[in-house]
């Protein structure tokens, strides 16, 4: 199909996605509605929710780096096979990162740049090259500066990257310059700069030029004042910019790719006002040979930073809503059938469900399910909070570990105000031992600053080490039985807790701290293979614990939680961070219920440092 043929079915009002389709390589096996799309379709789920990811197509294979949950940035990879829409997961990254320069080259997928926190305070100068042949991640020299969600493109041979951010967004932190990195000489070179400073351009090549297209140029109060229809074109073998064709409506953080020998952009904004912002649902496609651009049908879910990239028939799109939360859903224009069932994006946090009551009644709900109103973000505080409810190894289920971590991290943020990019929240097998030594020994310590506070929440198994006595939190990947090499020990996370240089540090542990109910002779609902925290708590840390010397910890079944997380969570709600007021108020009811609903004795424990 010519460009001609083309321009006239856009004319037309037909979408792009029957040349698209024509244009593409081989066919999609599909088990019914083999048809192409004329519309965007839903097309396949991620296996997570997420946002801001960078998204490659290599091999048949769709890329999916990094991005942000609501733990903060990620370094999770997985793999979409293009032609079965299967998922898979790969090797993690050797940085945790968001809005990195990402393109493919020469069988490998490099990766330089991009922000370690998700305001953008914290660019990065790492490089990287992954190889899907052998799941393997090679260090590369890294970048001449720290930038932050710069633009990434391959051309002859070279992965250069475009502008970005040197600290947080503000316009004297936007970048003009332009590196290339030369995969024979290892070496990082200096290229013409940008004509423009843009922020969150699209960007995608064309014709042998790379097009930055639209973007933010000015910013003020916080908010984009000048978001950009201009379009460069740099040409690398003059090392040059010229100008093309510009958009018909100014677009920020808009995705673009090249199929079927035409750009395809989508997403992001055309209008920023202070909080009110004019969301871009529509679809461009650009011909070469300077044509204007023509317009396409409106996406699904409009957009914010999405990520476009090549299917085997068609485009396909995957990013964040354009309220910024994460997403699931990868849309498709252009492409064979089957579609996924269209439904409402996952939520980034889903309380526990809630029993109905009778129409007659208000709902029942238990209290600390309704979250309590958030308070202003406070940049100085942290946090990680670990739930492992169900193991890798044939370990009983810790019931509800995963509900009460997910609802106490909500807690952190909204009531000791924790900002979300500031909040680590680790569950089930996200909470492996390395995660545990990544968060703990790395990820805090290369945040916390003098004055700074942070909190640690723990739900889930702990266990002794029958030959010292030493007691360990049990990871997602922990065998009890071998648990000085698999476990976490509570001595090493004092130990790092007290490294920081924070002035005031929380650990919460809703676990059990004795051996009873080894051999699987346990009260029904405790949580068995459990730690003795007997060691003398660091100076400056404060230890609030679910039970004391060989008591169990148990669940709440009326209310579908730890009955120490519970308790734990309306002691947050009604005194704060007055922590020795929280224990206070929690301990006598939690002992009580115990005694009265399981005939069991709990006794939480507060366990002050030196410096208390």
């Amino acid at each position: 199909m010519n460009a001609k043929t083309v321009a006239k079915l856009l004319t037309a009002g037909t979408v792009l996605c029957a040349a698209l389709a024509a244009a593409a390589p081989g066919p999609l096996p599909v088990a019914a509605d083999p048809a192409p799309s004329r519309e965007w379709r839903p097309w396949a789920r991620a296996p997570k929710t997420i946002s801001e990811t960078a998204v490659v197509s290599l091999d048949g294979n769709a890329y999916f780096l990094g991005g942000v949950e609501m733990t903060g940035p990620v370094d999770s990879v997985y793999a979409l096979d293009l032609r079965t829409r299967s998922w898979t997961r790969r090797a993690p990254m050797p940085v945790t990162v968001t809005m990195a320069a990402v393109a493919p080259m020469n069988g490998r997928v490099y990766v330089a740049g991009g922000c370690v926190r998700g305001d953008g305070s914290f660019p990065t100068a790492e490089a990287e090259a992954y190889d899907p042949a052998t799941d393997a991640w090679t260090r590369l020299p890294p970048l001449p500066e720290r930038l932050c969600s710069p633009i990434g493109a391959a051309l002859h041979g070279r992965f250069y990257v475009f502008g970005g951010l040197t600290g947080g967004f503000a316009n004297e932190n936007m970048s003009t310059r332009v590196y290339a990195f030369d995969p024979r000489s290892g070496k990082w070179s200096r290229k013409h700069d940008m004509p423009l400073r843009r922020m969150s351009p699209a960007g995608a090549e064309l014709d042998g030029r790379f097009l930055l297209i639209g973007g933010c140029s000015e910013r003020a109060n916080g908010y984009c004042r000048t978001i950009e229809t201009s379009v460069d074109a740099y040409e690398p073998n003059l090392d040059s910019w010229a100008i093309a064709p510009p958009l018909p409506v100014p677009v920020f953080g808009g995705g673009a790719t090249l199929v079927g020998g035409r750009v395809v952009l989508a997403g992001g904004l055309s209008a920023q006002n202070g909080p009110e912002s004019v969301v871009f649902d529509r679809t461009y496609f650009l011909a070469p040979a300077d044509t204007p651009w023509q317009e396409g049908p409106k996406v699904v879910r409009p957009r914010w930073s999405p990520s476009l990239f090549p299917l085997e028939k068609g485009v396909g799109m995957f990013g964040s809503s354009a309220a910024n939360n994460t997403e699931d859903i990868v849309e498709a224009l252009g492409a064979p059938g089957p579609f996924i069932e269209e439904r409402k994006p996952r939520a980034p946090f889903v309380a526990p469900p809630v029993a109905a009551a009778p129409p007659s009644a208000p709902p029942a709900a238990a209290d600390e399910d309704v979250l309590p109103p958030a308070r202003p973000p406070r940049p100085h505080a942290y946090a990680v909070v670990v739930g492992v409810e169900r193991y890798r190894e044939t370990l009983p289920r810790a019931d509800y570990a995963e509900a009460d971590a997910r609802l106490t991290a909500e807690y952190f943020k909204r009531v000791l105000g924790v900002p979300e990019e500031n909040l680590a929240l680790l569950v089930n097998d996200r909470a492996t031992k390395s995660d545990f030594e990544k968060y703990f020994e790395r990820w805090l310590p290369n945040r916390v600053e003098p004055g700074d506070e942070v909190y640690v929440y723990f739900s889930g198994h702990g266990a002794p080490d029958a030959r010292n006595g030493d007691s360990y939190l049990v990871p997602f990947d922990a065998d009890p039985t071998y648990i000085a090499e698999t476990g976490y020990p509570i001595k090493r996370l004092y130990a790092q807790l007290a490294k920081l240089p924070a002035k005031r540090v929380l650990l919460a542990m809703d676990s059990c701290f004795s051996g009873a109910g080894g051999r699987s002779v346990i009260a029904k609902g405790a949580r068995p293979l459990v730690v003795n925290v007997k060691d003398a708590v660091p100076r400056g840390i404060t230890v609030i614990t679910a039970s004391s010397g060989e008591q169990i910890s148990n669940t709440y079944e009326e209310k579908k939680h730890g009955l120490f997380t519970y308790f734990f969570l309306e002691g947050l709600r009604s005194k704060g961070d007055d922590f020795r007021g929280v224990y206070d108020a929690l301990r006598p009811r939690v002992s009580r219920i115990a005694r009265r609903d399981y005939n069991s004795d709990q006794d939480p424990q507060f366990m002050p440092g030196a410096k208390e």
